[in-house]
């Protein structure tokens, strides 16, 4: 990323970072675009934002191991909400087919939560 676009991007909040911690983002945004490329752009944005953040001391490093922590957390409670209903589905007689189709979760997924891996 060049510095002018650096600049436009951050736009009033420019004028908060030093030369040198523009050039560091600049760069950091350049690698997050190579890791990320075109067919993430969630994660990527993601990633710029959080790059961006730090710089600018809006998060620390802490902060962002933390919402990470909990996403993970919240996201382990979500998969074992969703194999409680996939053993009570099938429990109830639903096909393996019937529940891939109404979960749009993948066969082996399904598999596991049935305990059939």
């Amino acid at each position: 990323m060049q510095r002018h676009e650096l600049d436009a991007w951050l736009g009033d909040f420019a004028d908060t970072l030093t030369g040198d911690q523009k050039d560091d983002l600049a760069g950091v945004i350049d690698a997050i675009t190579c890791r990320y490329s075109d067919e993430d752009d969630e994660r990527r944005d993601a990633a710029v934002a959080g790059a961006t953040s730090l710089a600018l001391g809006d998060l620390t490093l802490e902060d962002a191991a933390d919402a990470w922590r909990t996403a993970r957390e919240a996201e382990r409670a979500a998969m074992a909400a969703l194999t409680g209903a996939i053993l009570m589905a099938d429990q109830e007689g639903d096909s393996e087919a019937s529940i891939v189709k109404q979960t749009r979760v993948n066969r082996m997924t399904i598999r596991k939560a049935l305990g059939k891996q």
